[in-house]
């Protein structure tokens, strides 16, 4: 799980963080996107912020704040006061990013081992999706806590 004392990560895309939080601000030169002081309305008496952070690639900023923007999803980092108000926050925000995305269905990791082995012994679609487990995409995609980070494109080498 990836929390920390005073921050963690959350996925979202960027068009759901501005749906919940307006625009961001002007972002510094090692983020293109930020949101330095987020109140929650559950909890107004605490303050986060939501940003990319790109330590080690600044120099990269300018050119990957329409790809951050763009994507389907991100992986931000949140910044707070303390682990259990991060818990908190990002519990309820990951709720409202899950509630703004559209709905769809994966096959389960286990199900898709089952239809892979069932489509090579010569089933046909129909036969090997019929005792399939699905899970909904949102849900799933963007379930907090996250158990990993990752870019959603590729980021230039150095």
């Amino acid at each position: 799980m990836l929390v920390h004392d005073n921050y963690a990560y959350l996925r979202a895309s960027y068009s759901s963080l501005v749906d919940i939080f307006g625009p961001p601000e002007l972002a510094d030169d090692k983020s293109t996107t930020c949101w330095p002081q987020v109140i929650a309305p559950r909890w107004p008496d605490l303050q986060f912020e939501i940003y990319d952070s790109w330590s080690g690639h600044e120099h990269l900023v300018e050119s990957l704040r329409p790809k951050v923007r763009a994507a389907p999803w991100f992986d931000w980092s949140v910044q707070g006061r303390g682990r259990r108000e991060l818990f908190q926050f990002c519990t309820w925000l990951s709720g409202e990013v899950i509630a703004r995305q559209p709905k769809g269905r994966l096959l389960t990791a286990a199900s898709q081992q089952a239809v892979n082995a069932q489509l090579a012994a010569g089933a046909t679609w129909e036969q090997a999706l019929m005792f399939a487990a699905w899970e909904e995409t949102a849900s799933a995609w963007f379930a907090w806590p996250l158990t990993e980070t990752r870019y959603p494109f590729e980021v230039p080498s150095d």
